[in-house]
Parts: structure tokens; sequence; C-alpha cells
């Protein structure tokens, strides 16, 4: 896994943003959320860089975009997000 920055803005709802540092790892960012409704950190993996472009070799910049569907109510929602992630530490922990 490497440490990295992100950033992913939610276009279904407009342009809510979700930013903080997290990791990469086999084409997954792993980011740590917290839940204001059960008061209680949890861990978030998003499958969204395989659907990334990495704009910038040397910085390992990436951004695309990437649809989560979810099901609530027995109703499938999509929901869109803008994806920018940096690597800040190449090296795997």
């Amino acid at each position: 896994m490497k440490k990295a920055f992100y950033s992913l803005t939610n276009l279904t709802r407009g342009s809510e943003k979700i930013t903080g540092v997290g990791y990469v790892a086999d084409n997954q960012l792993i980011t740590a959320q917290y839940s204001s409704k059960k008061q209680k950190p949890y861990l978030k993996v998003w499958d969204c860089i395989k659907y990334c472009k990495n704009y910038n070799e040397e910085e390992q910049i990436y951004s695309g975009f990437y649809t989560e569907y979810v099901e609530y109510q027995d109703k499938t929602i999509e929901i869109d997000y803008k994806v920018w992630i940096k690597v800040i530490d190449d090296k795997e922990v």
C-alpha cells in the first residue's frame, strides 16, 4: 500500500466533496471515514483507480470519473464521482 492524498467529488449530490489521506493498493483507494449517525470511524474501499488516468508519471497523479452502484430500499442508485489521487509516499506500507 502506498500513502496518497485523495479528493472524491460527488457529482450526483451537488458537488459534495470527500478529501483526505488514504492508501492505494491493487487499483483500489482505501479511506478512513467517520459516520456521523453511528459516531464510529470505518474503512471504505473504493474500486476507482482502474477508471483513472495517470496524468503525471513522476508525481503519480491520477484523475478520472467513477460510478458507484448502491442498493437502497430495493432500488439501485447510481452515484457519480470525480476522482483525484496523488501518491505521496512510494514506500510500500
